[in-house]
């Protein structure tokens, strides 16, 4: 398993950090958006907020496009953050580098999270952005043969969730995964 020793270090210090009295999720998702706030945003082709239909209702997106033109491959995208951090615009500066590294379309999906909503919810709606992205395809400049999943970390174990739901041949199925350090076995992380 490889493992990046600069981030382990920074997790380990976070980790290391003492809760302070009275801090609550709420105040880790401020503080999470103030950290992200400080990364360079980037220009890209095209920035576009959307709503996608959820199974709970509506989901918040953004679809950012290279500057090419044409229908451009896409990955639909869940963002880390331990399962309960974290968010579309928090995200924002990391989703325009991966545009920009990728030269693909990348749709950035707000997911319902714990404590609010406990699995399967973020797993619900990541297969239902898909099939909505899939759907809506073309409508957006994407080309529907090449759109896949992503996320980093915790956003990367609910996109191979979501990609195993969506295995069954048909338009929604990924044609692709893109997982930025999963969490998907924790048995092998140590302190």
């Amino acid at each position: 398993m490889g493992r990046d020793p600069e981030y382990l270090a920074f997790m380990r210090r976070r980790l290391a950090e003492p809760a302070a009295p009275g801090r609550g999720v709420q105040d880790a998702r401020r503080e999470l958006a103030a950290d992200l706030a400080r990364s360079p945003r980037p220009p890209v082709g095209t920035v576009k907020d959307l709503v996608l239909d959820g199974p709970a209702g509506p989901l918040p997106a953004r679809l950012y496009r290279p500057s090419s033109g044409g229908p451009a491959p896409a990955l639909v995208f869940f963002h880390g953050g331990g399962w309960v951090l974290g968010d579309v615009e928090s995200y924002d500066p990391v989703v325009r580098a991966l545009t920009l590294a990728s030269g693909a379309a990348w749709v950035s999906v707000d997911y319902r999270r714990p404590p609010e909503d406990p699995y399967p919810a973020a797993v619900d709606d990541a297969v239902h952005a898909v099939r909505w992205v899939a759907g809506h395809a073309a409508g957006l400049g994407l080309d529907p043969a090449r759109i896949g999943v992503a996320g980093d970390s915790a956003g990367g174990q609910i996109a191979a969730a979501a990609a195993g739901r969506l295995r069954a041949p048909g338009p929604a199925r990924p044609a692709l995964q893109v997982l930025l350090y999963p969490a998907l076995d924790l048995s092998l992380i140590h302190s």
